[in-house]
């Protein structure tokens, strides 16, 4: 679980599984920095992910991968899953704490979260 994947899939009737298409983006937890919760219009959730740019291409050229120049992401939410939202940041921010600020040798701040009207 070094990095969080944003893909595109589908629920499949038949089977009764999700099968995966395509991968949006990736970054590694470890390199997230910031997340801004924005809620646009009234009609949906947006949560904003900053990673500091230096240490995700640090890590991911540790596992083969190119480095980007990117370092914002969003993910959306439907207004009406505003539950939704809420527990997906709390995950990211528990799995946050777990790579950077827990156990002896990790010191780092706590992932930080501002919130917008």
């Amino acid at each position: 679980m070094i990095f969080m994947y944003n893909t595109k899939c589908h629920f499949d009737k038949k089977t009764g599984k999700i099968e995966f298409d395509e991968m949006q983006w990736q970054i590694p937890i470890q390199a997230i920095a910031l997340v801004k919760m924005i809620e646009v219009q009234g009609k949906r959730i947006e949560l904003k992910i900053f990673t500091d740019l230096k240490k995700q291409n640090e890590i991911l050229q540790q596992h083969g991968q190119k480095k980007v120049t990117k370092n914002e992401r969003s993910v959306e939410f439907n207004i009406s899953r505003k539950t939704t939202a809420r527990d997906f940041l709390w995950h990211l921010k528990r799995i946050h704490h777990w790579w950077n600020c827990a156990g002896k040798n990790n010191s780092n701040p706590p992932l930080e979260i501002q919130f917008k009207n």
